[in-house]
């Protein structure tokens, strides 16, 4: 079942269209402009009866018929047993397509209508000859008409990539493969529970997906490609399946040329791209400048290290003024470079990119058949995205789905103590351990460009004369 956004909602974002608001009212039946007002408000019962009373009143004037019909496509459900509204739909439709032939709106309402009668071939037929209609004759449409049109099929275009995106992920976990082993427990977060344990994990079943991947990756291209100016939500999953698909260069190409959308999602989205393509310097670049570009609010929330930080030491961070948080963030930073050989640390930029992948959840079909949430969030953010995910059986209860990481994963980030010190230059500098051992570790990262260990060491004692010498 195809999801439809709600009539308020449309109408809402073309009541706002600087287009419309220029539409010489005098030549608009007074209800039509309340019947638009009253669908704005929420109101769908009384914008259907102004609009019904509309064209008993005026029954010559086709934008009247054109909206009805549209409501009511909107508004009729894939599976109802009722179909009085998409009859009364249908007529309407038709008799706003008999007074305004060739109408590019009312034909790519009836072709949403078609699809909703499950008549594919009719509708795929009217949407073709809508666009080409408006492409022959682009004045076709009056600015209001041309508004509708252009929100219409960028709604088309989204609900298309978002059933795309279900489809892929509801396939994807369907081919997991299926074990039935113990599963541990050492933490759990919200719904989830965190395991430190060896097992063999399987083959990446992505290959296996490759041509539903492709498929999908298609549908998001084309989408875009409908929609003026693109649209976030789509431009994002498309980087984002490239990227897995390992089509590095066309997911920084779209990242590269994101329209116009705001600059500052497709700087992020370009830095997600350089850091898991090992850029780490142009990574920093570009998150530096979506940072830039953010409000305050949304600038405090991508750079919140709160959930990598143990519990005890989280509200201590929480109570502190920005610019202590600041100073504080810029501590823990430092201190967490993996390697000081590298110019970059790139620490901070797997945080960055995980907290794009985090955005890109949002209204999308989840691996783990389960709504994204909270506890989601915070695995993420301290582990990172999965290597890949299998389906386990455990001796009680029933399937479950794994996901397993990198197991060259390491804790980088310095313990509490480290960070709440007051300047790295102090004589008192903390001496508590700080292993890079991942079992049981608050977050982790596996760089891309070495495997790190910790170092075996001695300390001999060793006597010459009258001193002694380490």
């Amino acid at each position: 079942m195809r999801r439809t956004p709600s009539i308020p909602l449309l109408l809402t974002l073309l009541s706002l269209s600087p287009r419309a608001a220029a539409q010489d009212p005098v030549q608009v039946p007074d209800l039509y402009h309340a019947a638009r007002a009253q669908l704005a408000a929420g109101d769908t019962v009384a914008g259907l009866q102004s609009l019904r009373r509309l064209t008993v009143d005026a029954p010559d004037f086709a934008p009247g018929w054109g909206l009805l019909g549209l409501t009511l496509t909107l508004r009729a459900s894939s599976v109802e047993t009722d179909y009085r509204e998409r009859r009364e739909a249908q007529t309407a439709l038709q008799r706003a397509l008999k007074l305004v032939p060739d109408n590019p709106l009312y034909l790519f309402s009836l072709g949403l209508l078609r699809r909703k009668q499950r008549m594919t071939p009719d509708s795929e037929r009217l949407m073709r000859r809508a666009i080409s209609a408006l492409e022959q004759q682009p004045d076709r449409l009056t600015p209001l008409e041309l508004d509708e049109f252009v929100l219409l099929r960028r709604m088309l275009a989204l609900n298309e990539a978002r059933q795309a995106q279900r489809e892929f992920e509801s396939l994807r976990r369907a081919s997991l493969p299926r074990r039935t082993e113990r599963l541990g427990c050492f933490e759990r977060v919200g719904r989830i529970c965190l395991a430190w344990e060896a097992t063999n994990t399987p083959a990446d079943a992505a290959s296996r997906l490759s041509v539903a991947r492709d498929s999908m990756i298609e549908v998001f291209t084309d989408a875009n490609k409908s929609i003026p100016g693109g649209d976030g939500w789509i431009v994002g999953q498309l980087v984002r399946y490239l990227v897995e698909a390992g089509r590095l260069d066309s997911a920084h190409a779209v990242a590269d040329n994101c329209g116009a959308l705001a600059p500052w999602w497709c700087s992020a989205l370009l830095g997600y791209v350089y850091h898991v393509t090992g850029r780490y310097e142009m990574a920093d670049s570009a998150f530096g400048r979506a940072l830039d570009g953010m409000r305050e609010g949304s600038r405090r929330l991508w750079t919140d290290i709160s959930l990598l930080l143990p519990t005890e030491a989280r509200q201590a961070y929480a109570d502190l003024a920005d610019s202590q948080r600041d100073s504080l963030e810029r501590r823990f930073w430092w201190l967490s470079v993996p390697l000081y050989l590298t110019p970059t640390n790139d620490r901070r930029t797997e945080h960055l990119a995980r907290v794009v992948l985090d955005q890109l959840q949002v209204d999308a079909a989840s691996g783990f058949a389960a709504a994204w949430g909270p506890d989601f969030q915070e695995v993420l953010m301290r582990y990172g995205w999965p290597r890949g995910w299998l389906t386990v059986r455990p001796r009680r209860g029933g399937w479950r789905i794994v996901a397993y990481y990198l197991d060259r994963a390491r804790s980088f980030v310095p313990p509490s103590s480290y960070v709440s010190f007051p300047t790295p230059s102090s004589a008192q500098f903390p001496t508590a351990p700080w292993p890079l051992d991942p079992r049981a570790a608050r977050t982790t990262y596996a760089p891309g460009y070495a495997t790190f260990r910790n170092l075996e060491h001695q300390i001999g004692l060793f006597q010459r004369a009258t001193r002694s010498r380490w």
